[in-house]
């Protein structure tokens, strides 16, 4: 099986902001099952007709139309695609977007399988017309202000779900969950998304598993943003209870150094982990291998791999509008040494899923496969 993928990364990325990281990683594995990739930066390259498989990134069409303006809108891709499909070529439409919805249904009808990093457990929510762009279902728990109130309201009359007789083609992959999380030396001197220092070389990344020394209570790196409320509304709550509670020992503030970020969140006990543009951020997976008590708004409504949301299990949960975030922070805190299991308990799931080519490939097979 020869596949094709067109995205913005090359095939070398170590794999921080590459969503083709396991690709890059286990390479000779796929090799060993008879997979064979390669990475085009230019979906005009003709040699991609002769690839059984096309992935397509959605990354790589919005980097033509808004970094270089090549294109006004999609119907160059979907001109593309159904050339694609006219010679016989499996087309496989990756959504790389944060949130469990999408943005890009109008070109669901034009590939083969549509494959989202994370996806509603309730699948009905995506052929349900909801009156709203881009709505974010998380958003409705929070308290926003009437300005953002009527922005949302304005969109509201541009959203479009995903066509019922389309919704078979949706398909799960993995999150970013399966980026490259390891600590190398002198990254500052390579540019961010292109280190390609031992990048065929996996390891592990180096998880901490004594507790003993964790001074820090709790922590969470970012600032307050007076922007786009649906983002930065848990955010802005979390970082105002970790600044005003001088009870315990929190760590709060803008983002300081790589170094220094992994220095503190390796002595924290826990890690608050609030919702952003999604429910998933690197900050999730961060705390797990550095040895946090991961506390996270309910994850209960998305199915995600690796998987290391399990409420009670891999995460504390918290209310979406956080109105338990102080009673649960300080909870944990207070039985702290209750709390270590869980941490190991979400590391071993973690290693686990991040470390085993043969479960990952049995897992997305129906991807690397000609079958439809």
């Amino acid at each position: 099986m020869n596949i094709a993928i067109i995205t913005i990364y090359d095939g070398f990325n170590r794999g921080e902001i590459c969503d083709f990281y396991p690709i890059i990683k286990w390479r000779q594995k796929f090799k060993q099952e008879g997979v064979h990739f390669r990475f085009f930066r230019n979906h005009q390259n003709k040699r991609i007709l002769d690839y059984e498989t096309v992935f397509i990134d959605h990354r790589y069409y919005q980097y033509v139309i808004f970094k270089y303006e090549k294109y006004k809108d999609t119907s160059f891709l979907i001109e593309f695609m159904n050339i694609l499909r006219a010679n016989g070529n499996r087309v496989i439409f990756f959504d790389q977007g944060d949130r469990p919805n999408s943005e890009q249904w109008h070109l669901i009808e034009y590939c083969d399988l549509f494959v989202k990093k994370q996806l509603f457990k309730n699948r009905d929510i995506y052929t349900k017309d909801r009156g709203f762009k881009n709505k974010i279902e998380f958003t409705e728990a929070y308290d926003l202000s009437i300005d953002q109130k009527r922005k949302n309201f304005e969109r509201g009359s541009e959203y479009k779900c995903c066509p019922k007789d389309q919704a078979y083609k949706i398909h799960m992959g993995w999150n970013i969950g399966m980026y490259d999380y390891r600590e190398f030396p002198f990254t500052k001197y390579y540019p961010f998304g292109k280190r390609r220092l031992l990048n065929s070389i996996y390891k592990l990344p180096k998880f901490t598993i004594d507790f003993t020394d964790k001074y820090i209570d709790s922590s969470f790196r970012g600032d307050t943003n007076k922007g786009d409320e649906n983002y930065s509304w848990q955010r802005n709550h979390a970082i105002k209870y970790l600044r005003e509670n001088s009870d315990y020992n929190f760590k709060t503030g803008k983002i300081i150094p790589k170094k220094q970020y992994w220095q503190e969140l390796r002595k924290s006990k826990t890690c608050l982990s609030p919702f952003g543009h999604g429910e998933i951020c690197y900050r999730d997976f961060e705390a797990i291998i550095a040895g946090c008590v991961l506390i996270k708004p309910d994850m209960d409504h998305i199915d995600s791999y690796p998987n290391v949301y399990i409420k009670n299990e891999t995460y504390v949960d918290l209310r979406w509008d956080l109105k338990n975030m102080h009673e649960k922070v300080e909870e944990v805190i207070e039985n702290y040494d209750e709390y270590k299991d869980m941490v190991r308990q979400t590391q071993k799931i973690y290693k686990n899923q991040i470390s085993s080519f043969e479960q990952f490939f049995n897992k997305f097979k129906y991807l690397f496969s000609s079958a439809d």
